[in-house]
């Protein structure tokens, strides 16, 4: 959903057009999708797989009475650390001057139905992108949070501080259950552990104010916090699965995050184009051959053509 926003989104920017052509357009393409989703069954399952790993009959066989408490003591204990930040990310939230950005950017959309062309330090329509919204232009994360805003009647700031973190913790949870079966398999116990430490880590990080930790914890609404706590952790996640089972979906699937991931930042663009030549280097010599370093270089074009447009403006 992000990847397609920011495809539909960053055209329509640049060419001044109405955000509720952007509306229509991202309706269209992820009631597709939705459909889709419903139709294909394989898709589901999938998706299933996906977030679990294995079965619960899988990670169970073959254990004793004692064993299996042990792992469900665990799962639970892990349950509550992920319940836990999701309250925490309302009740602890920060918003500072940055909210002037990140949630004014989203407001004005839904009110002007303009996209960008507003100052948020006067409330003033302009004409071009000035200051920090050459950023936000090639990095529309408030068209995103606009756009449910817009089809759900929930205002964008009550949006971002109150529903939009809680899912994205979530999500946090999720990714780290998914990365713990490339480490330690089948056993719930292990997995469980590494996602408590992971989000201990997380709690317990506050060693700056800049710190991404800090992001996560007090200002996931904000979409650099997002790219620290799920879009990074999503890209080690293809990373390791291309490393596992390197094949044409899990390709595509990378180009997919990649783009994502420039939505939620203009860090995202930087940081994730860094990412990926660097793993092309390396899985290049893993495989030894030059031409997947070559395609996963390729794949750092709409990176750098990002980069270029809000350099240019």
């Amino acid at each position: 959903m992000w990847a397609i926003c920011q495809l539909v989104a960053v055209p329509l920017i640049l060419l001044k057009q109405s955000f509720l052509i952007v509306v229509v357009l991202l309706s269209f393409f992820y009631g597709g999708i939705f459909l889709y989703s419903i139709i294909a069954h394989n898709a589901r399952k999938g998706f299933k797989t996906m977030v679990t790993g294995l079965t619960y009959k899988d990670m169970s066989d073959g254990k004793g009475k004692a064993e299996k408490t042990l792992d469900m003591v665990s799962f639970v204990i892990m349950v509550f650390m992920v319940l836990f930040i999701v309250v925490a990310s309302i009740v602890l939230q920060h918003t500072d001057a940055d909210d002037s950005r990140f949630v004014v950017n989203a407001v004005d959309i839904v009110r002007t139905n303009k996209m960008m062309l507003t100052d948020v330090n006067t409330g003033k329509e302009i004409s071009t992108f000035l200051g920090d919204l050459n950023k936000d232009v090639t990095s529309p994360d408030a068209v995103y949070i606009a756009y449910i805003s817009r089809l759900t009647g929930i205002y964008p700031s009550i949006m971002m501080h109150t529903i939009f973190s809680p899912v994205i913790m979530i999500m946090l949870g999720v990714i780290y259950w998914i990365l713990s079966e490339y480490f330690f398999g089948k056993e719930i116990l292990y997995r469980s552990i590494f996602v408590c430490f992971a989000i201990l880590l997380n709690i317990f990080g506050y060693h700056s104010f800049y710190a991404s930790e800090t992001f996560i914890m007090t200002r996931m609404w904000q979409g650099k916090a997002t790219l620290a706590g799920v879009g990074i952790p999503v890209m080690l996640w293809l990373f390791l699965e291309l490393y596992k089972n390197e094949n044409k979906e899990s390709y595509i699937m990378l180009i997919i995050a990649d783009m994502a991931m420039c939505l939620l930042s203009n860090m995202g663009v930087i940081i994730c184009g860094i990412m990926l030549g660097c793993f092309g280097i390396a899985y290049g010599i893993i495989k030894k051959s030059f031409k997947i370093t070559a395609f996963l270089w390729l794949m750092c074009i709409i990176n750098v053509v990002y980069i270029g447009i809000s350099y240019v403006m």
